[in-house]
């Protein structure tokens, strides 16, 4: 009251006010940045540890094992996860959400730090790193032209890193499937022994002529000057004429030096044409979209002034196109809503003036809203903009209570400004008890922890700051306006509106008449409604459930993988049947990207990865509005057509969140985790659950973690036989290793690049198990000996990795869902399980995304629970009362009503995002009936009776009750209609506080009063018997 005063008394201050207001959102609004999702920082932190040579098992036990030890006991940790590879050992500590990462990693260092004596001399120190879900790229390039790939690699490397990683916001650029000059020392074997040398007397000496050392300071006169020797190979055909010994012995003559280049170990493509892939990632904390624009002037400008006319450029992925998009939808959907909110409110005020004060406390409480979102630190993303669009047709609900009752003063012909202060001062109390139950539902949701947190915390502040913004605008602008404009006539004149007015009250007359026969025929009504709301449960089971909606980025991605140890060429030719088979049946088609010796999921990240046997298709489709088909039907057509192709394992997902993944969710949809410590039995059952999850319906490209062995040549050294002939394993090891894979003697420095100079075999001693056996090294008791006479040298099998979960064995069975929603399938796993003989001492967990969604949706049920004994606190120091604000909280079963039969009837499952939208409804659904039960309570203390003042309240408060239900539903219509880029994301929200506000409102208005009689009068009678 006193503030409404103050504002209508002094129109100049509350003007100025909102114009500092203004000023600062426009301000403010420009320094917001942009993203696909809120900056969400997951709790991991890192170790890994190369430990060359060691196979999985020895890598588990002398490495991992411990590792994992020391790590468990560091505070805050929830999960310990390892992966212990040939070679690698990779520990992933998962700490709880909110965990200080920098303290964590801190801790996890210092306990690293406490077990390096204990780990093996061979290995190296282990690396510790966070995960940044920014070290995914933001987008990829495809880099074609009429050259060959180490010529198009070269060009990339000295014209396009350089220039786009000087941008601001570009942290780096990876090149994938490019190749190296190398400088290559193939080795004659025979020729070398001949002359009494081997492998590693030949590394040696080309290491010991490439030298460049600095020889210290010398004094020359007053000069103090830096001496360096340069003994460096200016040439390749110096490294030709090197002399071996004294004799004059030429390396030309043991070996044919080659300047050439790298072995091929990957391929890219782009559109059926060979070239290479630019992967670029943007700085920690960057705006992803500036950094994307900044990027694509760049690249416009390479294009115009740097690139030769054979040479192209190929946007594959591009993240902020889609986050540009997805935001703009929003705005759409936001503006389209506020204009329908608008139309509302003058089809019901019938004034001009009036709407247009209404009106302009959207835009007002929006930029009011940017203000408070600078401050708190906040971004414009799905999240935050998706809460802004969800309050916008709230916005006005204040606004509408305050004019509709100075409007009814008006009409009461009392004075414009007694009808301001007063008529705000009337409801003052309630619109902001309202708005306060609407924006304290969001309050427990900001302090739950986990993934549901890190997610809906923006969207919880953004629409409780834009509440608060319009509460202040009801109680200071909409006064102020309403005492200067609306100082005239404010009925007649005009005949469209005298017959709204008597359509109106013929509205509220017959309204009048229906609460009557309500209250007449009270448990009639209860009945009625019971019946219904038990109805609407049984819709529960036909709404399926899934952790988040599934967005259609036009993003398909092809898995690919052969037996391991399949050669390149043979994984090339499976990979090129796919891609044909893409580029010419798939008319949607708009960029494929191949990688071949790239993994699942690494043909963009982190520079590729993967190895001979695995490839990867990305697949960029054209946008929503230029196809008809949606991205989920297109991948199971591309997965018919990879079900035929023999022997290879291939699975074909949708990408969300970026090139690599990187949404939301944690591991794949259907995941399960078998627990125990024998791997051949553990390998047991994985195959046994995947006959049964592939027997599920809805269940596709299922995969387990226990692949077939990795193919190896052991070469298992005879100790005795090599200690008689005094032969170190060292040195055998690195004989075979030199002789096979090369080893790395020097370098060859041009300009200033430096090229690897690679000493090994010939290629004919180096392709079967003969010349291998045949192998020389030296002995320092029996001259050149064969390996086949130091160590046995056979094939056989090793595992590919072992997995570990909180220090025990594990092995999953993963797949992906088509047409079906998560909890079904998830429901049927779980009655299949039953059937399976489970061995003792091992368990099956389910796993991945679905154990994601009941951790959030757990947090959420909490949340709802905390938001509700919020509110009804809130009503009852509002009310000064226990029974009025339970009273009122019956208006929550009656908007579930609703919400069921919404997702039932526009087929969206239970998700974050809808349960999120519960929640919200709670907050918004005791609104209305907090203004009418209010009412009610003034209408009785001015000595109305129960009977008359429920009656009469109904009345009065119908036309604000209606028009504040139809902003909402009405402004959030387009949002629940889903249409464009990343709207899926918001749309379930939108169904939700629809269906869930349309049937609450509804009954609200008959029940409500039906309730407030039973109860009162039930209070009536206590009261009455404990006084007699």
């Amino acid at each position: 009251m006193k503030l409404s005063k103050l504002a209508v008394d002094r129109p100049i201050f509350t003007i100025m006010v909102i114009l500092i207001i203004m000023f600062l959102g426009f301000i403010g609004v420009r320094e917001l940045g942009l993203d696909l999702y809120p900056d969400i920082e997951f709790p991991v932190v890192a170790v890994m540890t190369e430990y060359e040579g060691a196979t999985p098992e020895e890598v588990e036990n002398l490495v991992t094992r411990p590792i994992e030890d020391a790590t468990s006991s560091v505070d805050g940790i929830e999960d310990v996860n390892s992966t212990s590879n040939p070679g690698q050992s990779f520990v992933i500590n998962q700490f709880e959400f909110g965990t200080d990462l920098d303290f964590a990693q801190l801790d996890v260092r210092e306990q690293i730090d406490m077990i390096r004596g204990v780990l093996p001399d061979d290995a190296e120190d282990p690396m510790i790193f966070t995960f940044d879900p920014q070290q995914l790229p933001i987008a990829t390039y495809g880099f074609t032209g009429e050259r060959d790939t180490l010529e198009l690699t070269n060009w990339a490397e000295d014209n396009l890193e350089p220039r786009l990683e000087r941008l601001p916001g570009i942290a780096s650029v990876d090149v994938t499937g490019g190749l190296d000059r190398e400088v290559h020392v193939d080795v004659d074997q025979d020729s070398l022994h001949g002359y009494g040398l081997t492998l590693t007397d030949l590394t040696e000496k080309l290491q010991s002529e490439n030298v460049k050392r600095s020889g210290g300071d010398i004094e020359i006169g007053r000069k103090e000057m830096l001496t360096e020797t340069d003994g460096e190979f200016d040439s390749v055909d110096e490294i030709r004429d090197l002399h071996l010994n004294d004799m004059g012995l030429q390396l030309s003559q043991v070996a044919e030096v080659i300047d050439g280049e790298s072995e091929t170990e990957q391929y890219a493509r782009v559109d059926g044409v060979e070239g290479i892939g630019l992967s670029i990632q943007s700085e920690s904390g960057a705006n992803t979209v500036l950094a994307a624009r900044r990027l694509q002037e760049e690249i416009a400008d390479i294009e115009e002034n740097l690139l030769a006319d054979d040479m192209s450029l190929q946007n594959i992925y591009d993240e902020s196109e889609f986050i540009v998009d997805a935001i703009n939808n929003l705005a759409r959907d936001a503006f389209i809503g506020g204009l329908m909110a608008v139309i509302v409110l003058y089809i019901f005020m019938r004034s001009i003036k009036t709407t247009l004060i209404v009106g302009l406390a959207m835009p007002i409480s929006i930029v009011a809203t940017f203000v408070l979102m600078y401050f708190g630190d906040l971004t414009f993303n799905l999240m935050s903009l998706g809460g802004l669009a969800l309050g916008i047709g709230m916005l006005v609900d204040n606004a509408i209570v305050v004019i509709e009752n100075i409007y009814r003063m008006r009409q009461n012909n009392v004075e414009s400004r007694l009808a301001a202060t007063r008529g705000s001062g009337e409801v003052a109390s309630a619109i902001t008890a309202s708005t306060l139950t609407t924006a304290s539902v969001f309050l427990p949701v900001v302090f739950i922890e986990g993934i549901a947190s890190e997610l809906f915390t923006e969207l919880s502040m953004t629409v409780a700051f834009s509440l608060f913004a319009s509460l202040l605008v009801a109680l200071t602008l909409i006064p102020m306006m309403a005492s200067r404009l609306m100082n005239g006539a404010t009925s007649g004149g005009k005949r469209h509106l005298e017959k709204f007015d008597r359509v109106g009250g013929r509205v509220k007359n017959i309204y009048g008449r229906f609460i009557n026969l309500a209250l007449d025929y009270r448990f009639v009504v209860v009945g009625a409604v019971a019946v219904l709301f038990a109805a609407s449960l049984l819709l529960f089971p036909r709404i399926g459930a899934e952790f988040m909606p599934d967005m259609d980025e036009g993003e398909i991605r092809v898995d690919i993988e052969l037996p391991q140890g399949t050669v390149l060429s043979e994984t090339r030719s499976v990979a090129l049947d796919v891609e044909d088979y893409i580029c010419e049946e798939i008319e949607e088609v708009d960029i494929v990207f191949s990688g071949i010796g790239m993994g699942a999921g690494q043909a963009l990240i982190f520079g590729g990865g993967g190895a001979s046997h695995e490839a990867s298709i990305d697949v960029s489709l054209v946008g929503q509005a230029q196809r008809e088909r949606e991205t989920s039907e297109i991948a199971a057509e591309i997965r018919s057509f990879t079900e035929d192709i023999p022997r290879a394992d291939i699975s074909v997902t949708e990408v969300e969140g970026g090139a690599g993944g990187g949404g939301p969710g944690e591991g794949a949809p259907v995941e399960l985790t078998v627990y125990g410590s024998d791997l051949e039995l553990l390998e047991e059952i994985t195959d046994e659950l995947a006959l049964v999850v592939e027997d599920v319906e809805g269940a596709v490209d299922v995969n387990t973690s226990m692949d077939e062995g990795s193919p190896e040549v052991a070469v298992d050294v005879d100790r005795n036989r090599s200690a008689d002939l005094g032969v170190p394993a060292s040195l055998i090891a690195q004989t075979v290793n030199t002789g096979v894979d090369g080893d790395v003697a020097t370098m060859y420095r041009v300009d200033d690049d430096e090229h690897d100079v690679n000493v090994r075999l010939a290629e004919g001693g180096r392709e079967s198990l003969n010349e291998l056996r045949s192998l020389r090294v030296a002995s320092e008791n029996a001259g050149m000996v064969e390996l086949r006479e130091l160590a046995n040298i056979y094939q056989t099998e090793g595992p590919v990795s072992i997995d570990r979960e909180n220090r025990e064995r594990t092995a999953t069975v993963t797949a992906d869902l088509h047409e079906r929603d998560l909890g079904g399938v998830i429901e049927d796993i779980e009655a299949e399980l039953d059937g399976v003989n489970i061995p003792e001492d091992y368990r099956v967990e389910i796993t991945g995304e679905a154990e994601d969604m009941a951790e959030a949706f757990g947090d959420l049920g909490y949340a709802m629970i905390l938001a509700i004994v919020l509110i009804y606190m809130i009503m009852a120091a509002q009310f000064e009362s226990l029974l009025h604000p339970f009273t009122i909280m019956f208006t929550v079963p009656m908007a579930i009503i609703g919400v069921l039969a919404g997702l039932f009837l526009t087929g969206h499952s239970i998700s974050i995002v809808s349960i999120i939208g519960m929640i919200m409804l709670i907050g918004i659904v005791v609104n209305n009936a907090i203004v009418l039960v209010d009412y009610v309570n003034i209408l009785r203390s001015r000595g109305q009776t129960r009977r008359e003042a429920l009656v009469n309240a109904g009345k009065i408060r119908l036309r604000p009750i209606m028009m504040t239900a139809l902003t909402t539903m009405l402004a959030l219509t387009p949002l629940a209609l889903g249409i464009g880029e990343g709207a899926e994301a918001q749309a379930p929200m939108g169904v939700v506080v629809i269906g869930g506000l349309f049937t609450a409102t509804f009954l609200t208005l008959v029940f409500l009063p039906v309730v407030y009689s039973l109860i009162d009068g039930a209070d009536d009678k206590i009261k009455g018997l404990i006084w007699n």
